[in-house]
């Protein structure tokens, strides 16, 4: 098991990968719509996505 952290090591974390899980978000404060939660997060999942793409396409 190797742990990795941060943008500047996604590469090496998702290269090979067979399964991608993301359980990744930005928890809902106070004063936040459901809207502003999915927009923030929509960013994170495509950013993953990409990364996810370039990396481990199969």
């Amino acid at each position: 098991v190797a742990g990795y952290m941060g943008e500047d090591q996604l590469g090496q974390a998702l290269e090979g990968s067979d399964v991608v899980i993301i359980p990744a978000g930005v928890p809902r404060k106070p004063g936040m719509t459901r809207d502003d939660l999915f927009n923030i997060n929509a960013g994170i999942v495509k950013s993953l996505c990409t990364a996810i793409a370039k990396y481990c396409p199969n």
